[in-house]
């Protein structure tokens, strides 16, 4: 037997070629008629062919479900075979049998397994812990539009060398400014973020892939790649680079940018807006009512145990007292000149306000632990907060994949109550294995 092959053809634009002649025959194939993928199908009706390029063309477009039924032996699978590899995608078998349930072809996506997995690919691939603290957070986001932004990626730091210019020769003056800010917030009785050694060690390069402070009298870097922020400048280059539209912050990140304000008035950078994080608690069922629930979570608010003064305003009592004193002995007793008494004791003063503050901290921390000693162990585990001791990954590997969309619904919740300035935290209850908030 001889096996005969006809092959009918279209050139591009043959369609709208023939439609052009006659406009008032132009009808809903004009522009489409010879789009590849419809002239098949459109040849195929034409002459009748009996294949299956309509349906499957037509199963593509509409992103829904195709059934092929036929005897053994007529291709079914080698449609299959072929559909998938025109689209680039793996080929799934699926064999059914006397035994075969529907519930076993629905879609079940096991959280922990997957994000485990993740963190084992990284680590035969020898990446840092860090990078698949990235892949893991890519993995749980992977179908929203989450963009991440390595801060060690040296093409950023070449985008910006622009702005590290300007901060080259600045970078004095605004660890003057912070400095100032710093002591008036600390006047006011709050706290100031950066400390003496950020505020000096405001510029890194790296070398070796180690990072090493830039000095203030150093010649500039003949490249700016290598050079990396310290914490005084790091929001700002954040900033002059991204443009973000607003940075989701927690307690302590608002008051660093709060010291920040100087600095971004004289490098003209313009402020966004300041979103407060989600503060969520899980908590079991167990747990008691949501009034119950917000008196718990209340005994764990920051400096709960602190009163109304902060550590800072403390030490500034006691030394301010403390360089009183000395000034006074070394005067009326020692005879020592006014002049140099005040010299003396401001010196001992800034070495012994170090002393005070590390005395002040392990006091708070231990009124704290006294305080919390008697709580639910879901509430302070290991005598911290819930989001220092229980990390998201424990959370994920206790309740599963439901924490993910538990915390996603609760942060719409809380950013649609936020713009009616009504902040607040939530509690994400554990009921039998499952979660909610």
């Amino acid at each position: 037997a001889r096996k005969i092959v006809d092959t009918i053809s279209a050139f591009a634009n043959d369609y709208l070629n023939l439609s052009v002649r006659d406009l008032a025959r132009a009808d809903p194939y004009t522009t489409t008629g010879n789009v590849f993928n419809f002239v098949a199908g459109r040849i195929s009706y034409f002459f009748g062919f009996h294949g299956p390029s309509m349906a499957v063309d037509a199963a593509v477009q509409l992103e829904r479900p195709l059934l092929i039924k036929g005897e053994p032996g007529t291709g079914k699978t080698m449609l299959a075979e072929e559909v998938a590899s025109s689209l680039g995608a793996t080929l799934i078998p699926w064999h059914i049998k006397s035994t075969t349930k529907a519930q076993q072809g629905l879609y079940d996506y096991d959280a922990v397994a997957r994000l485990l997995q993740v963190l084992q690919d990284s680590h035969e691939s020898e990446n840092l812990w860090g990078l698949g603290q990235t892949e893991l957070i890519k993995s749980i986001f992977a179908e929203t539009d989450l963009v991440v932004i390595r801060g060690n990626d040296e093409r950023l730091h070449d985008i910006a060398s622009p702005f590290y210019e300007k901060l080259w020769e600045s970078r004095s003056k605004l660890s003057q400014l912070a400095s100032l800010e710093g002591a008036a917030l600390r006047s006011a009785g709050f706290h100031a973020q950066i400390n003496d050694r950020s505020l000096a060690n405001n510029l890194y390069e790296i070398k070796d892939s180690r990072r090493n402070s830039i000095s203030v009298d150093a010649s500039r870097p003949e490249t700016w790649r290598n050079v990396r922020p310290g914490v005084m400048l790091r929001s700002l280059v954040q900033d002059w680079l991204l443009s973000p539209t607003g940075v989701v912050v927690g307690p302590s990140e608002f008051a660093y940018l709060r010291q920040l304000v100087p600095l971004y008035e004289a490098m003209k950078v313009p402020r966004c807006p300041l979103v407060p994080r989600l503060s969520a608690w899980i908590a079991p069922q167990s747990a008691g009512s949501k009034n119950e629930l917000a008196q718990a979570m209340e005994l764990m608010a920051p400096d709960s145990s602190a009163g109304d003064s902060s550590i800072d305003s403390l030490s500034d009592k006691i030394v301010a007292a403390a360089q009183e004193k000395m000034r006074d002995v070394l005067v009326n007793e020692m005879h020592v000149s006014e002049e140099r008494a005040l010299s003396m004791s401001e010196a001992r003063s800034r070495r012994f306000r170090k002393g005070v503050l590390a005395m002040l901290s392990d006091e708070k921390k231990r009124q704290r632990a006294a305080l919390i000693s008697d709580l639910p162990p879901w509430l302070a585990p290991l005598g911290q907060n819930q989001e220092r001791a229980l990390g998201w990954l424990s959370a994920l590997d206790i309740w599963g994949g439901g924490v993910v969309p538990a915390i996603l619904e609760a942060a719409d919740q809380h950013l649609d109550s936020g713009a009616k300035n009504t902040w607040q935290q939530f509690a994400i209850v554990a009921k039998k294995g499952k979660v909610s908030w």
